[in-house]
């Protein structure tokens, strides 16, 4: 992933909890755009009553050209990328948490409000490095990319 100026104060070498930082890859924005569009029609399944989970067959064919471009192996630090795109339609938060390393949250597709991590804001064209729970207000999809073990 390339990425210009952080959101936060850190500027560690390493990345820290809810550091956000823009996505800059050339097209990454036209990327994200054509996904979004394309999550409009896609198969989710509920998986609560505020969270669904993108299930369609053609999800792997629709996200490989956003992967490719964030090149997630090198950033994760694995070879084995795993992802899932979420749908947090509201009303209420949900907890997104990892359970054995850390996430990337990327928002795909805001549809209403200003949704937030931990109260930073969640927008499409920047990236979360999530270390631990946190509450993520809807309404938006999102991508989360892990370590396969993570997602």
């Amino acid at each position: 992933m390339s990425t210009t100026e952080s959101k936060t104060e850190s500027r560690e070498s390493s990345e820290s909890h809810l550091q956000q930082t823009e996505l800059t890859d050339s097209g990454v924005r036209d990327i994200l755009a054509r996904f979004g569009t394309w999550l409009l029609t896609a198969q989710f399944q509920k998986e609560g009553d505020n969270l669904a989970r993108c299930v369609d067959s053609g999800l792997a064919q629709a996200c490989e050209p956003l992967l490719a471009t964030l090149d997630c192996t090198k950033k994760i630090n694995s070879n084995r990328v795993g992802y899932m795109v979420s749908r947090i339609p509201g009303p209420n938060p949900v907890r997104v948490h990892n359970t054995t390393g850390p996430i990337y949250l990327i928002p795909i597709r805001v549809f209403e409000g200003n949704p937030t991590a931990a109260g930073k804001d969640l927008v499409p064209g920047w990236a979360t490095y999530i270390t631990e729970g946190v509450d993520v207000s809807p309404a938006l999809d999102c991508l989360i990319v892990g370590a396969l073990e993570n997602c």
